[in-house]
């Protein structure tokens, strides 16, 4: 009866002893997953202030260079995969450029998109643009009339979204071609084909201008046989665009940097 006794009393030590084992296994798993996602987590947060320090970086070594006499607007061996304070950076001004096809590495001109700003832009230069209905356009216009009156002005680009006519189909073009930052002049050199025929000047010109300027800048719009259009066309850039890619780790960050020409004034920033 002892020897049962015994014999019983044991298996139930066993089985409470196996029982424990399998709690103080689970504890150790669940404190190490814990302790990995912890150290993900710190790792995580560590490469997103990278990527912050990086694209501050990627501005300043942009500065600098340019101050330098670097070339600002096509240059990839100074923008294009830089790498620096354990990330890489690179500032791209078009992903495919209109002649080459190329991706252009460096700044891009704010001042070669159209200003809804500038009271030289009208209805039907809008309605020009790729996607942009009559409506939309209209309410462009009136919406930049109605603050002209407080002696205000469209401050930023994403204002147009709350407009009434706005559309999904409408954001890139907005994104692309629009701006109101900059001189309010649109730059021949730098601007799209789309944003100079939106400005009244037939394709076959445009395209002629492409090629023109990508050899020799235009000084004076005389060179292309444009007489007429200096209240709302120039040949000089008063902002940058720096559209900055970087990567920190597993973290790829994107940021839309406009800086004023001469003073390098942060006039816009936008994260992604």
């Amino acid at each position: 009866m002892t020897m049962r006794k015994i014999t019983k009393n044991s298996g139930v030590i066993i089985i409470a002893s196996f029982w424990i084992l399998i709690i103080l296994s689970a504890l150790a798993l669940s404190i190490a997953y814990r302790a990995s996602v912890g150290l993900k987590l710190m790792q995580y947060y560590k490469n997103q202030i990278d990527a912050g320090i990086i694209t501050k970086e990627a501005i300043r070594k942009f500065i600098e260079l340019s101050e330098n006499g670097e070339y600002a607007y096509n240059n990839p061996g100074c923008f294009k995969d830089i790498e620096i304070n354990n990330g890489i950076f690179s500032i791209v001004a078009q992903e495919k450029d209109e002649v080459s096809g190329e991706t252009i590495y460096g700044a891009e001109d704010e001042d070669g998109r159209i200003n809804i700003n500038s009271p030289f832009i009208t209805k039907e230069m809008l309605l020009k643009l790729p996607h942009i209905t009559d409506d939309f356009a209209q309410d462009i216009i009136q919406y930049r009339s109605e603050l002209k009156k407080g002696l205000s002005r469209i401050k930023n680009i994403e204002e147009l979204f709350l407009l009434p006519s706005f559309n999904i189909q409408s954001l890139s073009t907005i994104l692309e071609f629009m701006t109101v930052y900059g001189g309010g002049r649109v730059n021949i050199n730098s601007a799209k084909k789309e944003v100079l025929t939106a400005l009244g000047i037939d394709e076959m010109l445009a395209d002629a201008i492409i090629a023109y300027r990508d050899n020799c800048p235009i000084t004076d719009m005389e060179e292309v046989g444009l007489r007429n259009g200096k209240d709302y066309m120039t040949t000089e850039s008063k902002c940058y665009r720096l559209n900055i890619s970087v990567k920190a780790g597993k973290i790829n960050k994107k940021t839309t940097v406009i800086l004023e020409k001469g003073s390098y004034k942060i006039k816009y920033w936008n994260e992604s």
